[in-house]
């Protein structure tokens, strides 16, 4: 398999920094894996899905949004749009012309995306794989927490990870980021039009976003053939000892159920 990390040139100066890690045998479908927040494409998680396409002999496509990783752009001046455009960009030039259907996996925010794009791309999508997809998070967790002196600023809110000791990230959250999250909105919909296969792995221990985020995701989403792995002891960057081998189970079982 091949792994070398290629660039996409986008209008404006933009660029995209992706692999396309091909297998040897000629499937009809790919993974495209998209990271989370201030994550990118070589950590934990993208390189353990990295690890299960190889031993599985299945394409993986994976990128880092704009503002993360090897990709333009810098993190806290990004938008939903922004991330949108980037996966989007990705689909259309990349994955599109190889005529394969797509398996949507994300983690946290690619969770998220995962979920947006397989409403939009209906039966291209054959299923999604998600890590405590962070559906609605920047209204739905983040914009309770600003403080209301801190309400009119550029940036609203600074970002706090479990497992960095809550020290200062220097991630900070903008209004306009805020703001640009809200049409991408999918909870406050009495359905949500995605049919495909779905798989959700989530942490009871995880702070960042909470395990009801997939639980209220799972209900409202039109698809039957949903399941919903809660983990006792997961968090949310899956830091626990083990936990990774929670998504090498998933995604082989998915895979399996396909053949």
């Amino acid at each position: 398999m091949e792994n070398n990390t290629l660039k996409l040139n986008v209008e404006n100066g933009k660029y995209i920094a992706y692999r396309y890690i091909k297998a040897k045998s000629a499937k009809n479908y790919l993974i495209f894996f998209i990271h989370g927040y201030a994550d990118e494409m070589i950590e934990e998680k993208a390189m353990k899905m990295e690890e299960i396409c190889k031993k599985l002999d299945v394409d993986l496509v994976k990128l880092d949004l704009y503002g993360h990783g090897g990709s333009s752009g810098k993190l806290n001046d990004m938008t939903m749009d922004e991330w949108y455009n980037c996966c989007k960009t990705i689909i259309e030039k990349i994955i599109f012309p190889t005529n394969k259907k797509i398996i949507l996996s994300g983690s946290s925010l690619g969770g998220w995306l995962s979920y947006i794009f397989s409403e939009e791309l209906k039966d291209k999508v054959i299923g999604i794989i998600s890590i405590a997809g962070a559906v609605d998070f920047f209204t739905g967790v983040v914009e309770p927490l600003i403080k209301e002196e801190d309400k009119d600023k550029e940036f609203v809110y600074e970002m706090i990870y479990e497992d960095e000791g809550n020290l200062p990230s220097g991630d900070l959250i903008s209004r306009k980021l805020i703001e640009s999250s809200k049409k991408y909105n999918m909870l406050n919909k009495d359905k949500i039009d995605i049919k495909c296969p779905i798989r959700i792995i989530h942490g009871l221990k995880d702070e960042l976003v909470p395990y009801e985020y997939s639980l209220k995701f799972s209900e409202k989403v039109e698809s039957q053939d949903v399941k919903l792995y809660i983990e006792k002891n997961m968090n949310h960057n899956l830091t626990i000892k083990n936990n990774l081998d929670c998504i090498v189970k998933v995604v082989e079982e998915f895979i399996n159920e396909l053949k």
